[in-house]
C-alpha cells in the first residue's frame, strides 16, 4: 500500500517482515499452549547488557520500571513501581542494545516466566520472575521515532550494519 513502508518491504513470499514476525509468534504460540503473555510499558531502569551463549547466540537483558498512576480527587497519584527483568534473544537483543539506554520509554510484549533454584549458600529455594521479550518498541503516545532498517551479513553473531530508510549509506 502506498505510504506504508512496512508493506512496501515485502519478501519473495509477498509478506512484510512485520507480518512474518507475527506469523511466527502465532505459530509458536499454537505449539506452546497456556504460556502466559504479558505487555509492560515503562522506562528502562538499566542499560541493556549483551552477552553471547557458547553457540554464539546474542542475549540482551535489561530491567523495566512501570509506575501506574491514577487520579484521586482530581490529583495524579503515583502507585507502587513494578520492576521486571527482560531477556531478549538474537536480532531483538542486538537491536535493543544498539537502540536503547537507561531512562528510555519502552513497551515489551513477551512471555512471563519464572526461574527457580536452590541458593548454594543458604540452601533456600529462590525464584526470579522475568519476561522473555518477543517484541520491544517505543510507546508513541509521547514520543516519536525514526525507523532504521537493519541489514545483517550473517546470522545474529555478526556485527550489524544499518542503513536508514531514507537511503543513507550503511554505517
Amino acid at each position: 500500500t502506498k505510504g506504508n513502508e512496512y508493506m512496501a518491504d515485502k519478501g519473495k513470499d509477498g509478506k512484510s517482515s512485520i507480518v512474518k514476525r507475527f506469523d511466527y509468534m502465532l505459530t509458536r504460540k499454537a505449539t506452546q499452549m497456556n504460556e502466559p503473555t504479558i505487555t509492560i510499558v515503562g522506562n528502562l531502569s538499566s542499560n541493556p547488557e549483551m552477552r553471547f551463549t557458547p553457540n554464539g547466540v546474542s542475549v540482551a537483558t535489561f530491567n523495566v520500571a512501570s509506575n501506574p498512576r491514577s487520579k484521586v480527587d482530581g490529583e495524579w497519584v503515583d502507585g507502587t513501581t513494578v520492576f521486571l527483568s527482560v531477556t531478549c534473544w538474537r536480532d531483538i537483543a542486538v537491536n535493543v542494545c544498539e537502540s536503547m539506554r537507561k531512562g528510555d520509554p519502552v513497551m515489551v510484549i513477551g512471555r512471563f516466566t519464572q526461574q527457580t533454584w536452590t541458593d548454594k549458600d543458604t540452601g533456600k529455594e529462590r525464584r526470579k520472575d522475568e519476561i522473555q521479550g518477543d517484541m520491544v518498541g517505543v510507546p508513541l503516545i509521547r514520543h516519536t521515532v525514526k525507523i532504521t532498517k537493519v541489514v545483517r551479513d550473517a546470522p545474529e553473531t555478526t556485527a550489524s550494519k544499518t542503513a536508514e530508510t531514507s537511503g543513507a549509506k550503511a554505517k
